[in-house]
């Protein structure tokens, strides 16, 4: 996972063990905005880091700033499959949508 000012960017395939230092990681950092969690090229991930960015959203909320998803498409059926695409941002889904159109 590549860390730039606010804008993480995630492997093709996230497994259980790399979970916890995610979230160590995000434990440690001082938001200061919007985080952009870019997962465009992960295919693959494991149900706790589902857990992950609910926690994440429900944290970065709670400090007044925004989370936003950049999806692979995988990543966004699975999160539509679990109703919670929605929760994540309405936002961030119609961005995807709109990079998909604009790169087709």
């Amino acid at each position: 996972m590549k860390n730039h000012m606010n804008e993480w960017t995630f492997p093709e395939r996230i497994d259980y063990n790399e979970v916890p230092e995610y979230l160590r990681r995000f434990e440690a950092e001082a938001i200061t905005g919007t985080l952009v969690f870019d997962l465009r090229d992960t295919e693959v991930a494991h149900s706790s880091f589902i857990g992950f960015l609910i926690v994440a959203k429900y944290a970065i909320e709670k400090s007044g700033h925004d989370l936003v998803l950049r999806l692979s498409p995988a990543l966004e059926r699975l999160l539509a499959m679990l109703h919670i695409l929605e929760y994540f941002s309405v936002r961030a889904h119609r961005a995807h949508r709109a990079e998909q159109r604009l790169t087709a």
